[in-house]
């Protein structure tokens, strides 16, 4: 790779630090099994100018739900589900939803949600937003949320719902479309951490642990961090204007990570270092294998990176981070680069974080890229997108 090239990462992330837009920030790019880039720049805490280091450790969010997805299709491999399964079979609850949709009244679902509309995206299952449907699932997190603030404050013995508990009562709100009608970025994730539970007989970290951390490694990741590593937690930050300060509210029912969670969440909730995440990254890279790991069949591998959107259906997608993708099992897929705001290869494939966490995996190359930061609400930012560009035209 053109090392003179990647050296331009450092000053653009010390520029960004020092106007105050990041508090710190970790690259990593693998190309061909060999680290091609790796540094670290800037705070863990920016109060105490504590340096960020190669220890620490990130709230994931929605990097959580490739592993979600590399799950799911372990037991698609295994014969335990099928894409076609309706959801309904193994959470009876979602049998017969409704839907409600802006300036319509509310009405049956035009057939069962499936674990293909699940993985796509397609299942109609929001987050809590300000549609209709999100309005009414947004109550329903947000009784989690006090629930477990209530019970840590000890103004309740009322624990937070488990996952399956969770997951059931989402069931209760309507959907905001019928099944398949359209791509919506929601709450599939979580529900399909439900399933794996209700399929494998554990729990949603336990599954996590045995198929795929343990195997892979990845010893610090999880749903919550143990007492002796707490001290490597990096502080999250969020913008009050154009200042960063600290970010201490919860969101999307997750907790402080300090304690094992009642909800482990499928679609947001693990907490890892940079490192362990590599390692899932080079498993992706290596078609699913891991040294002498396998974590995925070949097969298995190459429907983890398909597209699973009709033509339709990608019209509905309206971010600008999806521009000339299509999507599946969680993740954006590049079929179009000249549709897409970036500089990569067709069938490359990733996603990102609420806190800025991204990951992107390009077979083509032989390349894998890792950006980490802690800032509320960045998802795939500017910054990565910058320095994204810079690795993929660093290649010879």
């Amino acid at each position: 790779m053109n090392n003179k090239r990647l050296e331009g990462i450092r000053p653009i992330i010390e520029d960004e630090i020092e106007k105050g837009n990041l508090p710190g920030a970790r690259v990593i790019a693998i190309n061909k099994g060999e680290r091609a880039y790796d540094e670290v720049f800037g705070y863990a805490d920016i109060e105490s100018k504590r340096p960020l280091t190669n220890d620490n450790m990130y709230r994931m969010f929605s990097l959580t739900k490739p592993i979600t997805a590399v799950a799911a299709m372990q037991l698609i491999e295994n014969g335990r589900i099928n894409l076609t399964d309706n959801l309904s079979r193994f959470l009876p609850e979602y049998s017969e939803m409704t839907v409600l949709e802006e300036g319509r009244e509310s009405h049956p679902a035009s057939r069962e949600i499936t674990i293909h509309d699940l993985l796509a995206m397609t299942s109609g299952i929001s987050y809590p937003d300000a549609t209709p449907a999100g309005i009414k699932m947004t109550r329903i997190w947000s009784a989690q949320t006090k629930a477990y603030i209530d019970n840590r404050e000890g103004k309740s013995d009322e624990k937070p719902l488990n996952t399956r508990d969770f997951v059931r009562m989402m069931a209760s709100s309507p959907l905001a479309f019928d099944p398949g009608k359209a791509w919506m970025y929601g709450a599939s994730a979580d529900v399909m951490g439900a399933v794996i539970e209700v399929v494998s007989g554990m729990t949603l970290g336990e599954y996590f642990k045995n198929n795929i951390l343990e195997p892979l490694g990845m010893t610090d990741t999880g749903f919550f961090i143990p007492e002796d590593k707490q001290s490597r937690l990096t502080t999250s930050y969020e913008f009050a204007g154009s200042k960063l300060v600290r970010f201490d509210k919860f969101h999307l029912a997750l907790t402080d990570y300090l304690t094992q969670p009642s909800f482990e969440s499928g679609g947001a909730g693990l907490v890892s270092t940079a490192d362990d995440y590599a390692r899932f990254a080079e498993m992706l890279l290596g078609g699913g294998k891991y040294g002498a790991k396998e974590i995925l069949s070949r097969k298995g591998y190459e429907k983890l990176r398909s597209n699973l959107l009709t033509p339709k259906q990608i019209q509905t997608m309206g971010w600008d981070s999806v521009k000339g993708h299509g999507y599946g099992n969680f993740m954006r897929i590049l079929m179009d680069p000249s549709q897409a705001d970036l500089i990569g290869s067709i069938g490359e494939f990733g996603w990102d974080g609420w806190m800025g966490c991204y990951m992107c995996i390009d077979p083509v190359e032989d390349l894998a890229m890792l950006y980490f930061t802690q800032v509320a609400g960045i998802g795939f930012s500017e910054t990565a997108r910058r320095i994204k560009n810079m690795i993929w035209c660093s290649l010879k």
